[in-house]
């Protein structure tokens, strides 16, 4: 499956699938991952198996405290090479 931590051919952060910010609790993970398998499983009319793979693989992270917590140093990793790269003007 490739790098957990990153998603493969996208910006989009495992917290922007599950539609939730980067504070919400693990209640809020649970709730947002159930609504979305529900509208997304592939036994659904219109459900789509690479949504619901993509969906799983964001809730098996954020889910897990020590992989959501690895998870939030690759993104402010990520964040702070974006930056590096930019040249800021005065």
């Amino acid at each position: 499956m490739g790098s957990k931590f990153k998603m493969r051919g996208s910006d989009e952060t495992w917290y922007e699938v599950l539609g939730l910010r980067e504070n919400s609790t693990p209640q809020d993970i649970v709730r947002a991952y159930r609504r979305k398998a529900k509208e997304t499983h592939p036994d659904k009319a219109g459900g789509c198996k690479e949504t619901f793979q993509k969906l799983s693989e964001a809730y098996e992270i954020l889910s897990n405290r020590g992989k959501r917590e690895a998870y939030h140093n690759t993104l402010r990793a990520r964040r702070y090479e974006d930056r590096e790269g930019q040249e800021l003007f005065y």
